[in-house]
């Protein structure tokens, strides 16, 4: 969509003698829209990839999290034996 009020932008300039009435319409304030658009599309693609990589942040410490439970359960289970109730109330948890 951007591409398209580019080109719009792009074409009306070339006419020389454009004037609209409207002051929205004036080549002016349609380059100031353009920009204002560009801005905001570069800070959304600046805040998209900063999220990914908060995402891959969050998802590499829940797997680790995961890592240290899996052990935790293990221990439990070679210290208590599969009988005890600590090691039920531990098994009993999903990760």
């Amino acid at each position: 969509m951007t591409k398209n009020f580019t080109d719009y932008v792009t074409i009306i300039s070339g006419f020389k003698n454009y004037s609209p009435g409207p002051e929205k319409f004036k080549l002016e304030s349609l380059n100031a829209k353009l920009a204002a658009i560009n801005s905001i599309n570069n800070a959304i693609a600046t805040k998209k990839s900063q999220l990914i990589s908060i995402k891959k942040e969050r998802l590499a410490k829940y797997r680790e999290l995961k890592d240290r439970t899996n052990r935790i359960k293990q221990h439990i289970s070679s210290k208590y034996g599969a009988d005890s109730d600590l090691y039920n109330q531990i098994y009993s948890m999903k990760f």
